[in-house]
């Protein structure tokens, strides 16, 4: 068996060479807590035809493919967290390329994604899910503006709604999005 980046394929690699493998030896991988019988205190399995979700056949390919739950997980977390240490590296290369560029001190730079992962809760390897592992994503905001690594940290969620109101604060824009009278503004918070 093979592993995609983050997803279970049972013939294929995608997305990130065998180094970044490399960098998290199965030893190491640390599993997420998963209560015994995680699933009892939901409907989803009955409510969802497991066939239909994508979530569901991972989490069974996976345990139907190895001799131990743990090895499965542990090979699925190995995948995920190679394709998120190559997206870092890729994520560095353009920063570097934007620090040594001409426009490092007129460009904000947004680093966000559309989706998180369950590992392996709820019986469940995937993303589209409404548990806490899926909805929630990163929103890291680079003003070049802002002396020092700024660090601020909010604690309230936000949402990737949130997004375009805050692009419009950061460029000084106050313009209508609306194209005309029957439309209305976009929602979202700065």
């Amino acid at each position: 068996m093979s592993f995609s980046c983050g997803l279970y394929t049972s013939t294929h690699t995608f997305g990130c060479a065998q180094k970044y493998f490399d960098k998290f030896s199965l030893e190491t991988i640390q599993l997420p807590d998963i209560k015994n019988n995680d699933i009892s205190d939901c409907f989803y399995k009955t409510v969802f035809d497991g066939s239909n979700s994508k979530g569901i056949r991972h989490y069974e390919a996976m345990v139907e493919s190895y001799a131990s739950f743990e090895e499965g997980l542990k090979r699925y977390v190995q995948a995920y967290l190679a394709c998120v240490n190559f997206v870092d590296e890729q994520v560095g290369l353009v920063l570097d390329a934007l620090n040594n560029s001409r426009l490092r001190d007129n460009t904000i730079v947004i680093l966000t994604s559309d989706h998180g992962y369950n590992q392996g809760e709820k019986d469940y390897l995937f993303k589209n899910s409404l548990w806490d592992e899926s909805p929630r994503v990163p929103l890291i905001i680079k003003d070049p503006s802002v002396p020092g690594n700024g660090g601020k940290k909010v604690a309230q969620p936000v949402s990737l709604v949130d997004v375009y109101p805050t692009v419009l604060d950061y460029c000084g824009l106050t313009a209508s999005n609306m194209k005309n009278d029957g439309g209305a503004p976009l929602s979202g918070f700065i």
